[in-house]
């Protein structure tokens, strides 16, 4: 929720003391302060206050502090920050991510080269007032990316990220690259928005060079005792010869709702710009199903067929905190018409 596109004017005033000097290979080397910072729109006036900047070499290595009232900003290494930042960008989109990030080639890294970067927030609010005024992430959140040679890994932590009416509680993750693959792992406490939670959540995933592994589990705690343990693929392509932006094959998977095992059959999901196309879809338990085939779209004949057998209204119950009056099964089949 950025709010450039509705900005005519935006004004920002500031200070600046600076004494650096840059090395002949484009190291910038010393101090600055950026004094009283303040943006200002309409009416609204953003405090982010001031900012100084410290970055010394020192027997080959690099030291670099961002210090202000918004956050935190650490770097150690033997290569400059600039250098750092490059090397592992490439490490992590070479290989794996190109399906997303078109690379041009393959790079070649220094094997020698290592650093540590390391953001700790502390009070986001001016921040987030401006850019994405609906954003919050708590104090001591981090952000930490470590390389050596051609091996990258990242860390974030967040005790609470919340946007709108979306609540992340308690985030943790890492992300490293192991051979041809990027593997990442996030365990959050608790995700909810309004009455939907879901608790004990643990994400998994694997990428390689044409697209994406992921299990997604979690496991309430209340006594619904909901779970799930859901394993796709995505894939990238191109509308232009690929006629979709990405496919999601989702794989043999289960549900435990209110008690009951659910059993979700292998089924494709394509999308690109206002266009989804759903084939055989299929949620079961017992003589419960739940099945969707065809197209969601824009195009005049598009066509989305849902089919009910036995269905339990009753189960929309398990995804609430708080019960509705439902009661009642359905049996029948509807379709949607662009």
């Amino acid at each position: 929720h950025l709010n450039f596109h509705k900005r005519e004017a935006v004004t920002a005033s500031m200070s600046l003391d600076a004494a650096t000097t840059q090395p002949a290979r484009g190291d910038l080397l010393g101090e600055a302060t950026i004094r009283s910072l303040r943006g200002q729109v309409q009416d609204k006036t953003f405090d982010v206050g001031d900012i100084f900047l410290n970055s010394t070499l020192d027997q080959d290595r690099y030291e670099l502090t961002l210090n202000s009232s918004v956050a935190k900003v650490d770097y150690d290494g033997n290569v400059f920050l600039t250098h750092f930042i490059r090397q592992a960008v490439q490490v992590v989109s070479d290989g794996h991510l190109n399906s997303i990030i078109k690379q041009k080639g393959q790079h070649e890294y220094d094997p020698e080269a290592f650093g540590s970067l390391m953001l700790r927030t502390l009070d986001l609010q001016p921040v987030c007032s401006f850019f994405a005024p609906k954003l919050y992430i708590s104090r001591e959140s981090s952000v930490g990316v470590s390389m050596l040679g051609n091996s990258v890994e990242g860390r974030i932590a967040t005790e609470l990220v919340a946007a709108g009416s979306l609540f992340v509680h308690n985030l943790q993750g890492r992300v490293y690259n192991d051979g041809l693959l990027l593997r990442g792992m996030f365990n959050v406490d608790r995700v909810e928005s309004g009455e939907l939670f879901a608790d004990n959540i643990s994400l998994d995933a694997a990428a390689d060079s044409t697209g994406l592994d992921l299990r997604a589990r979690f496991e309430n705690e209340d006594e619904k005792k909901n779970r799930a343990d859901i394993q796709t693929r995505l894939s990238f392509g191109d509308p232009a010869t690929d006629g979709w932006k990405f496919k999601a094959d989702i794989r043999p998977s289960d549900l435990t709702l209110a008690g009951s095992t659910w059993n979700l059959d292998p089924s494709t999901v394509f999308y690109r710009d206002k266009h989804i196309r759903i084939e055989e879809f299929a949620l079961n338990h017992g003589n419960q199903s739940l099945e969707i085939d065809g197209i969601a779209g824009d195009q005049p004949g598009d066509t989305l067929m849902v089919w009910l057998n036995d269905f339990d209204v009753n189960l929309v119950n398990a995804f609430l905190q708080r019960d509705l009056d439902l009661q009642g099964k359905l049996t029948g089949e509807g379709q949607g018409i662009a």
